[in-house]
């Protein structure tokens, strides 16, 4: 456990907002070891440190001033919704969610309370995301025929071209298994209102052909979790 003790500035007060809001008792190992060691079950030491590192870093490159801070976790919501933060991220298997927690967890504390609820909500929304989910909403976010860079960036990573189940007469029980994966991710996503599911009649209205489109709502999900998306 680290950041030479985790500095003396920003992570300190980050740490003692955290303790305030959630009634941590301060013991000789300090705030910090508390929370590490007693407060989260079955915790990831070196996540929790590293999110608290990072979330000051990036606090830091806001300029956003110590003393706003020391103001912002004088309000126990702020240190309640960072403590939540840290909850979800030592629960979460997917590494890459770590960095959306923290950009959530930043606009959330340089911003007034009002945002703070909204952050609250997109925090319980995310928690609840997959990995792969959140993957197939960047791809929705800027989807074309021709194909584009977030396209191709999502393929490459969840390792298929085709978002939806492609079924064919002599593909094997394993293959048509993995397919129907696919409608899973698809049918969470429309069931949250992330992604919104469109039916075409084609062939003369003999055959359905499905797409998806993503809504307002899964829009404003990435952004606020920091990804940059095409209006």
């Amino acid at each position: 456990m680290d950041k030479k003790d985790l500095n003396t500035n920003s992570t300190d007060i980050i740490v003692s907002g955290i303790s305030a809001a959630v009634g941590i008792i301060p013991v000789a190992g300090g705030l910090m070891s508390e929370i590490v060691q007693n407060v989260i079950p079955n915790q990831r030491e070196d996540r929790i440190v590293k999110f608290i590192s990072d979330l000051s870093d990036e606090l830091e490159k806001t300029k956003f001033s110590l003393e706003k801070l020391k103001l912002k976790f004088e309000n126990q919501k702020y240190g309640t919704f960072t403590y939540n933060c840290l909850r979800d991220i030592v629960n979460d298997v997917y590494d890459e969610k770590i960095e959306y927690y923290r950009n959530l967890c930043v606009n959330a504390i340089t911003n007034d309370e009002k945002n703070l609820i909204h952050c609250e909500r997109i925090l319980k929304i995310l928690s609840e995301l997959d990995y792969y989910e959140i993957l197939y909403l960047k791809f929705y976010s800027d989807v074309s025929i021709a194909g584009t860079e977030t396209m191709k960036e999502v393929t490459s990573k969840l390792g298929f071209d085709i978002l939806k189940p492609n079924y064919y007469m002599s593909m094997s029980e394993d293959e048509r298994d993995e397919e129907t994966y696919k409608q899973i991710t698809l049918n969470n996503l429309c069931n949250t209102g992330l992604l919104q599911r469109e039916v075409k009649l084609v062939n003369n209205g003999r055959r359905e052909h499905i797409s998806y489109k993503i809504t307002t709502l899964g829009r404003l999900i990435l952004k606020k979790i920091g990804e940059e998306i095409n209006e």
